[in-house]
């Protein structure tokens, strides 16, 4: 398995003074993604009025790669990231956000995408395909990134694969993919996870 690779970028100060061509890239990645969630007949959230507005705000507030790097075929992820930084946002939330599932690794084949990684064997059943996905939103601060690969490793999941971005207001998102055998399932990660992470308090 390829080792561990960490990307993460910074949001802050771009929007003022982001090349134009840069921000045409953003904003065709946020229009194929509308888009798509539209085509969506499930996603009832695409139709609400003032969708298009906050969707372009989640855009705008992350930084160019994040955009680029956006798998549009699951351009639902995109309402996942940003429930969850809205979630970090409340007030009343005093430890980090967190949402576990299980994704099925494709080869990749530019290495751009961010859940995609190499399979070993392009014959892996789809039990060996399967990792576990790790995304979280919090309050942005000195040494987070640290404290929170820690407890990744504390509860034993072995990722492959990090993406980790700040937004223009100070806020965290960050996607971790791997493995991890410790548990039986989805929901004891998560649950494992929530204790673990309630001590990182924002």
């Amino acid at each position: 398995m390829e080792d561990t690779i960490r990307h993460s970028c910074t949001s802050k100060g771009f929007a003022q003074s982001e090349d134009p061509r840069r921000r045409q890239k953003r904003l065709e990645a946020y229009n194929e993604v509308l888009w798509r969630l539209r085509d969506l007949k499930k996603v009832a959230e695409a139709s609400v009025p003032g969708f298009e507005d906050e969707l372009r705000t989640h855009f705008m507030r992350l930084c160019l790669r994040y955009a680029l790097g956006l798998d549009v075929e699951r351009a639902e992820d995109v309402l996942m990231h940003k429930r969850l930084l809205k979630e970090a946002e409340n007030p009343a939330t005093t430890s980090p956000v967190i949402e576990v599932r299980l994704v099925e690794i494709h080869a990749a084949s530019d290495g751009s995408r961010g859940q995609k990684v190499k399979c070993e064997c392009p014959c892996a059943s789809r039990e060996e395909r399967l990792r576990h996905e790790v995304t979280i939103a919090t309050k942005d601060k000195l040494k987070l990134f640290s404290r929170l690969t820690n407890v990744l490793d504390e509860v034993g999941l072995l990722y492959h694969e990090v993406h980790a971005f700040t937004t223009t207001d100070g806020y965290f998102l960050g996607v971790f993919c791997g493995d991890c055998r410790s548990y039986e399932g989805v929901e004891q990660l998560k649950h494992v996870l929530v204790a673990e992470m309630s001590k990182l308090k924002s």
